[in-house]
């Protein structure tokens, strides 16, 4: 009778080279891909830097010479106000019968009404008579705010003239153009007229004066002020 005989059971061995082999690759591979890693990292922090942090510092350049800008005129506004504290002061320690024709000399207001009354009072003290006043009313940038030619009409008010000029945020010098058309022939009395305009309390400046058309007719031309 004839038995079977199994076949012995051999585990499978792996050589002590392949293994070690093995985990060398592994090794390797890992610290490959650590290095990739790090050098992935690397490029996009350069690319960060370059597209924000630089952007940043640029942008803080800006801001610090804005910065630097605002400071300088910022002091400017700091001077200009001490200034006119110091003149403030000064002005308000003035005598209020000083201050009085200080106001006269240079009003805050045009006053036409006024001006033409002074006007019309020198002219005839001097032996002429007033045939008509133009005014031209020009802001500092010599732009035309009113223009008004009167002969028997009273002139424009205070009031109308603001309406003319507008809203405005800070005061400025005017300058009134004033035109005279007078009638008379002394020369003694225009002689006297001339000085007295530009002696006159209110603040007048003779440009010119001449003859127009006939021999009894004559232009002064002149300037008057107000802020």
């Amino acid at each position: 009778m004839l038995t079977s005989q199994g076949l012995p059971n051999k585990k499978e061995t792996i050589p002590t080279g392949k293994r070690r082999s093995s985990l060398l690759s592994a090794n390797l591979s890992r610290q490959t891909f650590l290095m990739l890693m790090g050098v992935e990292v690397a490029v996009v922090a350069l690319i960060g830097y370059f597209f924000f942090i630089r952007g940043v510092n640029e942008e803080l350049i800006i801001v610090r010479a804005d910065l630097a800008g605002r400071q300088e005129e910022f002091k400017q506004l700091t001077d200009k106000f001490n200034n006119f504290s110091i003149i403030n002061k000064l002005y308000n320690s003035l005598d209020p019968e000083v201050l009085e024709k200080v106001e006269q000399v240079l009003p805050t207001q045009p006053d036409l009404p006024d001006l033409m009354v002074n006007l019309d009072t020198l002219v005839k003290n001097n032996g002429f008579s007033l045939g008509g006043v133009e005014f031209q009313i020009v802001n500092e940038k010599g732009q035309e705010v009113l223009r008004a030619k009167t002969t028997a009409a009273a002139p424009p008010s205070n009031e109308e003239v603001a309406a003319a000029e507008g809203p405005t945020t800070t005061k400025e010098l005017k300058i009134i153009n004033t035109v005279l058309d007078i009638k008379g022939s002394s020369y003694g009395g225009l002689k006297n007229l001339i000085i007295q305009l530009e002696n006159n309390l209110r603040l007048m400046d003779v440009q010119k004066f001449g003859f127009a058309g006939d021999s009894t007719s004559l232009k002064i031309e002149l300037k008057t002020y107000y802020y």
